[in-house]
């Protein structure tokens, strides 16, 4: 889901933060610790009977600049490019991307008000291309979209560890979207034109808790941290079913509630080995109904609550440091459960069933990185996911598939 890529990127960001004490203002001279990380990585990937080369892209630049012994600035700019194909998740629906592009650029500050409390507020503003299918291109993808943020953390820096209370307000628009040229995906569900024009454009509001103990009991480390993000679409009417059993419309917007709770626990075993653990618990909940006008004369065409789900994570990585560190052994598994709570089951007709959709979702990766000498590296790595559900109707979401890659290139760090 793309509010997930912006909480990755955020994990991601904060482990480039930590400032060199190097970073001085001092005898008329002004330094900065630049913090960067490029890798180019092409293979091939599969998704059942098919298969394609590919390439996968990222760079990240993240300098460092001390103004103040107390106040520091810290720009960030992510650029990614990802061919092989991945499985993403827009407006409570799951879609096979062939080709994604990302694009971030954020301004950080970290003000110590004392030595316990720092203040962090940050703007930003976000690409996202999507390539979906052969006969569209990057630019012109359906789901394509900008991201305007700005936000506010503060954070306790505690003998145990720090917490952290987060406030962050975005405006995000889909220029490519508009009802008049809908998705399949969306006007089997009854987002036609009666519903709005701009249907995926919303405002959200997150608010975040964490707490992270660091390494201050090694070799453990956990921390925990909850969201609650309220997404309000700003051109999209909620649907219902008059009395006769024919789609309507009412004068509400649609407003989407996703709760998020999350754990990580990490073991270090001497210098040689990490163990990690992660878990999360995600709770979907939506206002918005559907109305299935593909299949009118269906019994029941109209579901109630249509996007709610429940779902939880279980993500398992073991790093091995081999060599005095010159080679990284690093395996990962994705356990994931989905359950819908109103959503039913289709046989592979279209009819609908009595019974609920749920859907597994099984995943692993396993990366070999080989330091060639300071900064770059070697990189070889493979990833499969296989998805399966109860239902069996795939004509506009996939819910049973398989996609597995494989690539190598280079990554340089600094």
């Amino acid at each position: 889901m793309k509010r997930f890529f912006f909480w990755r990127m955020g994990a991601l960001i904060s482990s480039f933060l930590t400032l060199s004490s190097s970073v001085l203002l001092g005898a008329n001279a002004f330094k900065f610790s630049p913090v960067a990380r490029v890798s180019a990585l092409g293979g091939q990937y599969y998704t059942g009977t098919t298969h394609s080369s590919g390439a996968n892209i990222d760079i990240y630049i993240v300098p460092a600049f001390r103004l103040h012994p107390r106040l520091y600035l810290v720009p960030v700019y992510i650029r990614t490019l990802h061919q092989t194909q991945t499985v993403r998740n827009y407006a409570g629906e799951n879609t096979l991307v062939q080709i994604q592009a990302d694009q971030m650029s954020l301004l950080r500050a970290d003000w110590i008000v004392t030595p316990v409390w720092h203040i962090k507020p940050r703007v930003g503003y976000s690409n996202q291309w999507i390539k979906q299918s052969s006969n569209e291109s990057l630019t012109s993808g359906l789901f394509n979209y900008n991201r305007l943020t700005g936000g506010v953390a503060a954070q306790a820096v505690l003998p145990q560890g720090s917490f952290e209370l987060g406030y962050e307000y975005s405006l995000v628009r889909y220029p490519n979207y508009h009802a008049l040229a809908a998705d399949p995906r969306l006007t089997s569900t009854g987002v036609t034109q009666a519903v709005g024009k701009d249907v995926l454009d919303f405002n959200s509001h997150e608010t975040s808790i964490a707490f992270d103990t660091g390494w201050t009991h090694p070799p453990w480390r956990w921390s925990a941290k909850q969201v609650w993000v309220r997404e309000d679409f700003i051109d999209h009417h909620v649907i219902s079913q008059r009395p006769g059993g024919f789609e309507s419309v009412l004068p509400q917007n649609r407003t989407d509630d996703i709760f998020l709770l999350t754990f990580e626990e990490s073991r270090r075993f001497h210098s040689r080995a990490l163990l990690s653990l992660g878990e999360s618990f995600q709770y979907y909940m939506s206002n918005q109904n559907a109305f299935d006008s593909t299949h009118p004369f269906f019994a029941t065409p109209f579901t109630y609550r249509y996007y709610n789900f429940l779902e939880a994570d279980l993500n398992p990585a073991l790093t091995l440091y081999l060599d005095k560190a010159q080679w990284e052994l690093r395996l990962e598994g994705n356990f994931q459960v989905r359950q819908y709570t109103h959503r039913r089951t289709q046989d592979g007709y279209g009819t609908y069933q009595n019974n609920l959709i749920y859907q597994t979702i099984r995943g692993g990766t396993l990366t070999l990185r080989r330091k060639l000498f300071k900064g770059f590296y070697l990189v070889l790595t493979s990833s499969i996911l296989t998805a399966s559900s109860n239902t069996r109707y795939e004509a506009n979401y996939p819910y049973n598939y398989t996609v597995w890659n494989y690539l190598g290139g280079l990554s340089w760090e600094r």
